[in-house]
């Protein structure tokens, strides 16, 4: 599998949970913070998708929905409350199954989104 996002928070988790515990607290503490770097975020996965999009591979009308659904999808991969899940020996294999599932959406285009 792929080095991911995901595989550097779980490594932080696990090498250093006491400045990953203050991490969580200020970010708990900075709503504002935290908003505008989840904007950043779906901002870049939207880009991604634009360019699958550009280049005919993936077929979803609106990249800017599909980011949405494609963070949300996989929240508990990044997402610093779910943390304690991340040194489940099962979470790769989770989060191939959820990527596969989101993949097949993208490329093939046949979810409805509102």
């Amino acid at each position: 599998m792929v080095c991911t996002a995901n595989d550097a928070k779980t490594a932080k988790v696990l090498d250093d949970p006491e400045m990953f515990a203050t991490y969580s607290a200020i970010a708990e503490e900075s709503r504002d913070v935290v908003q505008a770097h989840v904007d950043e975020l779906l901002g870049q996965v939207s880009q991604i998708i634009q360019s699958g999009i550009s280049r005919k591979e993936f077929k979803v009308a609106d990249s800017h929905q599909a980011a949405r659904a494609v963070f949300y999808a996989t929240i508990r991969f990044h997402h610093p409350a779910h943390a304690r899940e991340w040194i489940d020996p099962e979470i790769d294999t989770h989060f191939g199954e959820v990527w596969s599932l989101v993949l097949t959406g993208l490329v093939k285009g046949q979810i409805q989104m509102k």
